[in-house]
């Protein structure tokens, strides 16, 4: 399914090895004869829902990443915050579950991401319990469904709670999109929306409070959860905040001065 193997046929793919308190990165060279032992435990095994193309070494995600001029501005690669947020939750998990009183909304989401990419995250989430919707626009669908299909198996009937979709900001037909998974209705409605890396782009900033707005009305009278994940780069991610102000409530959960990573929490404001 890989065609694009180097001279020497290896392929970069990056392992990403998660416990019960942090996800790590491990880069490591695939030779071509591995990669097709992995597909092969893939499909042979598609009716398992954990990890069945990275069957030798549990708890590890393989993602291929991307870097051809088509994913321009990164949508093709794994950045620092999304590794940060998948933090996040994996503490958030182990806290609530070393508890006798948690809450079954903190330990079974239904979450939407917005801006998915490589699907790291998203797939991260699943294999923690959760229903996930990973979404983005056309062009990175294939590098996500390849990457969801690497760690998952096939995405058929055995794989209930995850789902892939196109979803372009301030475009997409939202009521259309959340009544066609059956969010409005018979089905567990989304209750947490993730995005992770995305205030790179100014321009776009306008659509995806527009977007994020629209979902948490369409969503109502439900309390959504939105987490946001950032990578400080003095690109005026401050604008996005300045602009998101007028409909949300904000609150910064998680601030690393070393890699200036930064997670928010929003909430719709409920005074508009």
């Amino acid at each position: 399914d890989i065609e694009e193997f180097d001279n020497e046929g290896r392929i970069l793919l990056n392992e990403y090895i998660f416990s019960n308190f942090k996800v790590e990165r491990r880069g490591k060279q695939i030779d071509k004869f591995e990669f097709e032992i992995w597909n092969f435990i893939s499909r042979f095994n598609e009716n398992s829902n954990f990890l069945t193309s990275t069957i030798y070494e549990p708890n590890k995600i393989v993602i291929k990443e991307q870097t051809q001029s088509e994913f321009s501005g990164g949508s093709g690669m794994l950045w620092p915050a999304a590794l940060a947020l998948a933090n996040y939750f994996i503490q958030d998990k182990s806290n609530h579950s070393n508890h006798s009183n948690h809450t079954n909304h903190s330990n079974h989401r239904k979450i939407l991401e917005l801006g998915s990419g490589t699907g790291f995250l998203s797939i991260l989430l699943y294999l923690l319990g959760h229903k996930v919707i990973a979404t983005d626009q056309s062009s990175a669908l294939e590098l996500l469904t390849f990457n969801a299909k690497l760690n998952l198996g096939e995405l058929n009937q055995h794989i209930m709670n995850f789902d892939i979709a196109e979803l372009i900001w301030a475009q997409t037909n939202l009521l259309e999109f959340l009544e066609k998974r059956k969010q409005l209705e018979n089905d567990k409605q989304i209750d947490t929306i993730i995005c992770s890396d995305l205030l790179y782009r100014e321009f776009l900033f306008v659509s995806l409070i527009e977007t994020l707005y629209q979902l948490n009305s369409l969503l109502l009278p439900n309390q959504i959860d939105i987490f946001i994940a950032f990578k400080n780069r003095n690109l005026q991610e401050f604008k996005f905040f300045e602009l998101a102000k007028n409909y949300f409530n904000q609150q910064k959960i998680y601030e690393c001065n070393v890699n200036q990573i930064e997670i928010w929490k929003f909430s719709l404001n409920n005074n508009l």
